[in-house]
């Protein structure tokens, strides 16, 4: 066998104490919501299957018909996939170790999954999964070991499922309120990772994938099942199953798992220099959540307290208001954000006490701009206005006469304030643009008019960070991160300048500063942190233009 390093890491092992492996059933499943037959299908099948846990395992697919199923909604593509890689037409329908597809009660019966149980496999499998600990992804490896010669057009697939879903009320028509492996994420695709195609004894790979969460209802139900499979006849050699495995740290561990600047978690732009973030809370400790102390600052400005309280249970979420607070709005910004003392205690996990978000300014215009439109085939149907955040309508234009004719209107609008660009357009199709110029006359936003409908966008007339100017903010980069006891910042000077390096703690006290003259390009700086006591820290470069902000944790 060739022995070829890429994405894999490869071992050999003497052929001695090798043989063939006891085998794991897999079972495919495709079944849905609405299909009426699905439900007594899946009724006599699941006890078969849960007597059986060491000799099978289970992989349901919800399918796309014949009527309404949101579990399919979740991963349509993937299951689709599946679909047409066993010429799957009907459901119910099942293969095993990859035959079929065939009626369920045909392939999920005791005789037929001893049948296949007693079918050496030629391989091992040694599969293991973790949440991580900021709860919004798990981890999975999966290590396999050849213990016969063969050869094959093998891939390796991996598979998150829920273990079990369970609705209140029927989300289809066929009356199932219970839902048993739900297959939620191939990884790192369906298309799954090749596998050498000629195999010794011995012979071992390892693959490992991750998943950040979509679409999850419990995350005490996530398991994982891999197996590998010979694309040439479809069998599948060996399954492998990772049982659900979620422990709490300790009865108090608070996190956020998500924030916007704004009350919307699709905002990703805002106008203005007041934010009053929206937080998402976690509870991943067994008591019950009822006091905490949030910490947040924008922009590495200042570092500002909100006391929650509430009542919040064990992997329960919340969205949280923080109170508005004033920062130096830039093109890009960020809020930091940390919680300590969950119920008034020490926080049984503190790797996940931190969390960072980033947003948009929205655009910034001059107090003297202009709108520009260009109607399309219906210039009657196209029409806009200017509104301030009291609604009052600034400037308006529209309908229009001419097509495809530009309509310039000059606006005056106060500094220092925010205003939404507002469009409408009654044509089906495209219909032209409205677009917002400065004093410059550089475009701002545009509003690209391709159906019928309300178009929007936000802008505002407040002076900017132009730290862009002189550094480029994408470019900063702090390695290693955790550092233990060296830090190396890497940054691109746009123009020589003045930077002061500035390290902060996350209550906003200075631990280390330096002042330097950089010069225009690529740079690299050592910063020693051995002397600095572990912990979340952010480094500010400060220049006459503005500060640009990195979060960089120190752990030894």
């Amino acid at each position: 066998m060739k022995k070829v390093i890429t994405v894999f890491c490869f071992f050999a092992f003497a052929t001695i104490g090798f043989s063939q492996s006891q085998r794991l059933v897999l079972i495919e499943h495709f079944t849905q919501a609405s299909c009426p037959p699905c439900a007594p299908a899946n009724e006599a099948a699941e006890p078969i299957l849960q007597a059986n846990t060491d000799k099978v395992v289970a992989i349901k697919h919800q399918v796309s018909f014949p009527g309404y199923d949101p579990m399919n909604e979740h991963n349509p593509n993937e299951i689709l996939s599946r679909r047409n890689y066993y010429n799957v037409r009907s459901v119910p329908s099942t293969t095993i170790d990859g035959d079929g597809p065939g009626s369920p009660y045909n392939l999920i019966t005791q005789e037929s999954i001893d049948a296949a149980a007693a079918i050496p496999a030629g391989f091992e499998i040694n599969l293991t999964h973790k949440i991580n600990k900021t709860f919004d992804g798990v981890d999975v490896q999966m290590e396999i070991t050849a213990t016969q010669a063969s050869s094959g057009t093998y891939k390796a697939h991996i598979v998150v499922i829920e273990k079990e879903i369970n609705y209140a009320t029927a989300p289809g028509t066929n009356g199932e309120k219970d839902f048993y492996n739900v297959a939620k994420k191939f990884l790192p695709s369906v298309s799954g990772t090749n596998l050498p195609s000629d195999w010794e004894v011995g012979d071992k790979q390892t693959v490992n994938a991750s998943w950040t969460f979509e679409n999850v209802f419990d995350l005490e139900q996530i398991a994982v099942v891999a197996f590998v499979q010979d694309n040439r006849g479809l069998g599948v050699s060996q399954a492998a199953f990772s049982d659900a495995n979620l422990q709490a740290a300790g009865p108090n561990d608070a996190l956020v798992t998500k924030a916007s600047a704004e009350g919307d978690f699709a905002l990703d732009g805002i106008c203005g220099n007041d934010a009053a973030p929206l937080i998402e809370l976690m509870n991943a400790g067994t008591s019950i959540l009822s006091s905490l102390d949030i910490y947040y600052s924008i922009n590495g400005g200042q570092e500002h307290l909100y006391e929650w309280s509430g009542f919040l249970g064990y992997l329960k979420r919340i969205p949280v208001t923080l109170p508005a607070v004033k920062f130096e709005p830039r093109l890009d910004n960020y809020i930091n954000i940390r919680v300590e003392k969950p119920n008034g205690e020490t926080d049984d996990q503190t790797v996940n006490d931190a969390y960072v978000t980033r947003f948009k300014a929205a655009s910034q215009t001059s107090v003297s701009s202009y709108v520009e439109a260009r109607p399309g085939p219906l210039p009657s149907g196209v029409t806009w206005s200017v509104v301030d955040t009291e609604g009052n309508i600034v400037a308006e234009g529209g309908p229009y006469t001419t097509p495809f004719a530009k309509q310039k209107t000059e606006i005056s609008l106060d500094p220092n304030e925010c205003y939404k660009l507002i469009a409408n357009n009654v044509s089906s199709s495209l219909n032209g643009y409205v677009r917002l110029y400065n004093d410059d006359d550089v475009e701002l936003d545009e509003l690209l008019l391709t159906e019928r409908g309300e178009y929007r966008s936000d802008f505002g007339t407040y002076s900017l960070s132009n730290i862009d100017k002189v550094l480029s903010v994408n470019s900063l980069n702090v390695y290693p991160n955790p550092a233990s006891t060296t830090s190396i910042v890497e940054f691109n000077m746009l123009e020589a300048t003045q930077v002061n390096f500035v390290l902060t703690n996350t209550i906003g006290q200075i631990v280390w500063s330096e002042t330097e003259n950089v010069t225009a390009g690529n740079q690299m700086k050592e910063i020693k942190v051995n002397n600095i006591p572990n912990g979340v820290y952010f480094l500010q470069l400060q220049t006459d233009e503005g500060t640009a902000t990195k979060q960089i944790a120190i752990q030894r």
